[in-house]
């Protein structure tokens, strides 16, 4: 893989942003609520915890409770 390859592969999540955007409110945008794979959790000391699933494999786990 040289640079070039390698900047267009980093710029793909970008580009996904830009496409389906980022400026909903909160709870409405893919990695905030939106996609199932990808959650935003309430802990009990009052912070939060990120669960991302975003493999198939890690989301066949996440929903079976590994």
């Amino acid at each position: 893989m040289n640079t070039v390859d390698g900047v267009q592969y980093l710029a793909i999540f970008a580009r996904f942003c830009l496409e389906f955007g980022t400026s909903k409110p909160h709870g409405e945008n893919l990695l905030e609520g939106r996609a199932p794979f990808y959650n935003i959790y309430d802990a009990q000391d009052g912070k939060y915890i990120i669960v991302g699933a975003m493999e198939p494999h890690f989301y066949v786990g996440f929903v079976k409770g590994f």
